[in-house]
């Protein structure tokens, strides 16, 4: 029967009707996501093969972390610009605000908010991000940004406690390492909460490095991976930017030194942080129970959700498509 043959029922049990599907998904979330590179449905797609911008890579974590696409204009005015090929979403990005002279402002930059990924999503691979500048290959990040004060007593005790800041991103390094880069998000202290860092009004950063005529990084036995050519500048920015937020002068000293540092509150979404052996490449521990709570632990763990019993974790199934979310939004 040549009506049956296309149906949904028979081509989704072709794995190249599957396969063809997945990647379909993966280019309109990009689209979602504010990506307006053209991307090529390849196999090669999740590696890296289609080229896109540092801006709108910036934008997909961005909207991974904190679960929205930010434009610079509401849905109606943005549907008109795009309309009439005039969309610019890095133009808003570069000015804040314009002040007169006699101080009037005249510009303040606003963005407007568009829900891509549900909660669920976005708390689980922002907990992985974490743990790989934790653990991972973006520990430089985790050794090298401090809290810092402009008053020297102040200094003086963040340098003595030291505490790691819970900051979050990716290292990425392409084939003969012809480049290099690094993507990551930099929490901010909660509004409501001074003691706690919060997923709201933080920084996406995005850093790439890379010769301009594609030569690969590589001198006698120097090889420029992400981790090394990229996370240090990475890092760099990260710092201006708590120093610019003045973290280590708003923190309580005491919350510092009685605890192993600023937490990291996630959305409720009633998460289960499960203890994992980062050693073993974040294979769960068996038999040590996991917590319940929104601030990610100090110890190795992976955000899930699902239920537990006596010390065992089973998660729940999620699926949720990118468009059931902006529909909700």
């Amino acid at each position: 029967d040549i009506d049956r043959a296309y149906t949904l029922d028979v081509l989704t049990e072709l794995r190249d009707y599957r396969v063809m599907l997945n990647l379909q998904y993966l280019i309109h979330l990009a689209r979602a996501c504010g990506v307006e590179s053209t991307i090529e449905p390849v196999l090669s797609l999740p590696l890296g093969s289609n080229v896109v911008t540092l801006s709108e890579m910036a934008r997909v974590y961005e909207a991974i972390i904190t679960g929205n696409r930010y434009d610079p204009a509401d849905a109606e005015v943005m549907t008109r610009l795009e309309a009439e090929n005039r969309v610019d979403r890095d133009g808003p990005s570069l000015i804040d605000r314009i002040v007169t002279p006699e101080g009037r402002e005249v510009y303040s930059r606003k963005a407007y908010a568009t829900r891509i990924f549900d909660g669920r999503s976005s708390a689980g691979v922002s907990n992985i991000l974490q743990n790989v500048v934790a653990y991972g290959t973006g520990k430089y990040a985790a050794e090298n940004v401090a809290l810092h004060s402009s008053n020297p007593d102040t200094a003086k005790k963040l340098a003595q406690i030291k505490r790691p800041l819970p900051l979050m991103g990716k290292t990425g390094t392409a084939n003969e390492y012809r480049n290099a880069a690094f993507f990551g998000y930099v929490p901010v202290l909660s509004q409501d909460d001074p003691s706690q860092l919060s997923l709201e009004n933080g920084y996406t950063v995005g850093v790439y490095t890379g010769y301009d005529i594609n030569m690969p990084m590589v001198q006698g036995a120097s090889r420029i991976s992400g981790s090394r050519g990229a996370l240090p500048a990475w890092s760099a920015i990260a710092q201006a930017l708590i120093d610019y937020e003045q973290i280590g002068d708003k923190v309580d000293m005491a919350d510092l030194q009685f605890n192993t540092g600023l937490p990291l509150r996630y959305p409720e979404v009633e998460q289960t942080f499960v203890p994992v052996d980062p050693k073993q490449g974040g294979r769960v521990v068996r038999g040590k129970a996991g917590l319940r709570q929104q601030e990610a632990p100090a110890f190795p763990a992976s955000l899930d959700v699902g239920s537990q019993d006596k010390g065992v974790f089973e998660p729940k199934r999620n699926f949720e498509p990118f468009w059931r979310s902006q529909k909700g939004s």
